[in-house]
Protein backbone atom coordinates (compact mmCIF):
# COMPACT_ATOMS: atom_id res chain seq x y z
CA UNK A 1 0.00 0.00 0.00
CA UNK A 2 1.75 3.02 -1.32
CA UNK A 3 1.61 6.40 1.51
CA UNK A 4 -0.91 8.24 -0.35
CA UNK A 5 -3.50 4.80 -0.05
CA UNK A 6 -2.74 4.66 3.91
CA UNK A 7 -3.77 8.44 4.13
CA UNK A 8 -7.01 7.90 1.90
CA UNK A 9 -7.28 4.63 4.56
CA UNK A 10 -6.56 6.54 7.16
CA UNK A 11 -9.34 9.83 6.49
CA UNK A 12 -11.84 7.33 5.55
CA UNK A 13 -11.50 5.44 9.03
CA UNK A 14 -11.51 8.91 10.79
CA UNK A 15 -14.75 9.84 8.74
CA UNK A 16 -16.53 6.85 9.07
CA UNK A 17 -15.27 7.11 13.02
CA UNK A 18 -16.82 10.72 13.55
CA UNK A 19 -20.04 9.67 12.09
CA UNK A 20 -21.00 6.94 14.57
CA UNK A 21 -19.58 8.98 17.16
CA UNK A 22 -22.12 11.69 16.14
CA UNK A 23 -25.01 9.06 15.43
CA UNK A 24 -24.69 7.93 18.94
CA UNK A 25 -24.07 11.40 20.55
CA UNK A 26 -27.17 12.26 18.52
CA UNK A 27 -29.43 9.75 19.19
CA UNK A 28 -28.47 7.80 22.41
CA UNK A 29 -26.99 4.74 19.96
CA UNK A 30 -29.51 1.81 19.25
CA UNK A 31 -32.57 1.21 20.78
CA UNK A 32 -33.41 -2.40 21.76
CA UNK A 33 -36.56 -3.13 22.45
CA UNK A 34 -36.88 -5.43 25.35
CA UNK A 35 -40.72 -5.51 26.43
CA UNK A 36 -40.30 -7.29 29.67
CA UNK A 37 -41.37 -6.77 33.20
CA UNK A 38 -39.14 -5.63 36.18
CA UNK A 39 -39.63 -4.31 39.73
CA UNK A 40 -38.40 -0.67 41.22
CA UNK A 41 -35.42 -1.63 43.31
CA UNK A 42 -35.18 0.83 45.69
CA UNK A 43 -34.79 1.89 49.79
CA UNK A 44 -37.72 1.98 51.60
CA UNK A 45 -39.15 5.63 51.69
CA UNK A 46 -37.01 6.58 48.28
CA UNK A 47 -38.32 7.03 44.93
CA UNK A 48 -37.46 6.46 41.51
CA UNK A 49 -37.79 9.33 39.40
CA UNK A 50 -39.72 8.92 35.76
CA UNK A 51 -37.84 11.24 33.74
CA UNK A 52 -38.92 13.29 30.24
CA UNK A 53 -36.02 11.39 28.38
CA UNK A 54 -32.93 9.35 29.19
CA UNK A 55 -30.56 11.08 31.03
CA UNK A 56 -30.48 13.29 34.00
CA UNK A 57 -31.17 16.72 32.51
CA UNK A 58 -34.74 16.05 31.79
CA UNK A 59 -37.74 16.67 34.11
CA UNK A 60 -38.66 14.23 36.35
CA UNK A 61 -42.30 13.17 35.29
CA UNK A 62 -43.13 10.91 37.89
CA UNK A 63 -41.92 9.33 41.33
CA UNK A 64 -42.08 5.91 42.06
CA UNK A 65 -41.51 3.55 45.45
CA UNK A 66 -39.87 0.31 45.37
CA UNK A 67 -42.10 -2.70 44.50
CA UNK A 68 -43.61 -0.46 41.53
CA UNK A 69 -43.50 -2.97 38.35
CA UNK A 70 -42.60 -1.17 34.93
CA UNK A 71 -42.78 -2.68 31.50
CA UNK A 72 -39.41 -1.87 29.72
CA UNK A 73 -40.33 -0.87 25.99
CA UNK A 74 -36.80 -0.31 25.24
CA UNK A 75 -33.17 1.04 26.23
CA UNK A 76 -30.52 3.17 25.61
CA UNK A 77 -27.15 2.82 27.46
CA UNK A 78 -28.05 3.04 31.01
CA UNK A 79 -31.88 4.65 30.81
CA UNK A 80 -34.99 2.25 29.68
CA UNK A 81 -38.69 3.61 28.47
CA UNK A 82 -41.07 2.29 30.77
CA UNK A 83 -44.71 2.07 31.24
CA UNK A 84 -46.08 1.96 34.86
CA UNK A 85 -48.07 -1.10 34.88
CA UNK A 86 -50.94 0.20 36.23
CA UNK A 87 -51.38 2.24 33.28
CA UNK A 88 -50.60 -0.87 30.86
CA UNK A 89 -54.53 -1.27 29.65
CA UNK A 90 -54.84 2.67 28.77
CA UNK A 91 -54.79 3.03 24.61
CA UNK A 92 -52.09 5.59 25.09
CA UNK A 93 -50.07 4.97 28.38
CA UNK A 94 -47.66 7.62 28.67
CA UNK A 95 -44.22 6.66 28.37
CA UNK A 96 -41.10 8.00 30.92
CA UNK A 97 -37.24 6.71 31.61
CA UNK A 98 -35.67 5.21 34.25
CA UNK A 99 -32.45 4.85 35.35
CA UNK A 100 -31.47 0.84 34.97
CA UNK A 101 -29.71 0.64 38.05
CA UNK A 102 -32.69 0.47 39.81
CA UNK A 103 -34.73 -1.51 37.79
CA UNK A 104 -34.92 -5.78 38.24
CA UNK A 105 -36.46 -8.52 36.46
CA UNK A 106 -39.61 -9.92 38.39
CA UNK A 107 -37.51 -13.09 38.44
CA UNK A 108 -35.16 -11.82 40.20
CA UNK A 109 -35.10 -10.49 44.10
CA UNK A 110 -34.79 -7.05 44.85
CA UNK A 111 -31.54 -6.21 47.40
CA UNK A 112 -33.45 -4.04 49.32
Amino acid sequence: MSGMDKRAALVWLIAVASAIGLWVLMTGGPALAEEMLVEICVEEGSYLNLRAGPGLDYDVEMELGPGNRLIVLETRGEWALVVWDKLAGLSDPPASWANTQYLKEVQEKCAY
